[in-house]
């Protein structure tokens, strides 16, 4: 397929918060947390997450993933879901135990 006028934006978020702090509070609070970098990020580049094409999602336990899911599908209102992967790893950065990575584009 070739894609003509494509623009995009790649970006990676770990749970932290303004103050450079990771949020351990919960899961809960650390997936919302990493969500709402991305959403900021998106949105500086005047993207949302209606645009994104590819996650690839990197916990530390996947005995969470529904807990994971139900957090993750709020930031995808419209039920729109792009293409993802869910990887269980040993360790995180920062001792985290959430870490997303997003592809968006406009054509």
């Amino acid at each position: 397929t070739r894609f003509r006028n494509v623009t995009g934006v790649q970006t990676c978020a770990l749970p932290i918060s303004d103050s450079t702090e990771i949020v351990v509070d919960s899961l809960d609070e650390e997936i919302i947390q990493a969500m709402e970098n991305v959403k900021a990020i998106l949105t500086q580049a005047q993207y949302n997450f209606s645009d994104v094409v590819s996650v690839t999602i990197y916990m530390t336990d996947l005995e969470e993933y529904a807990r994971m899911n139900k957090v993750y599908r709020k930031y995808f209102p419209d039920k729109s879901y792009p293409a993802r992967t869910v990887v269980e790893v040993a360790r995180l950065p920062r001792e985290a135990n959430f870490e997303i990575s997003v592809v968006a584009q406009k054509q």
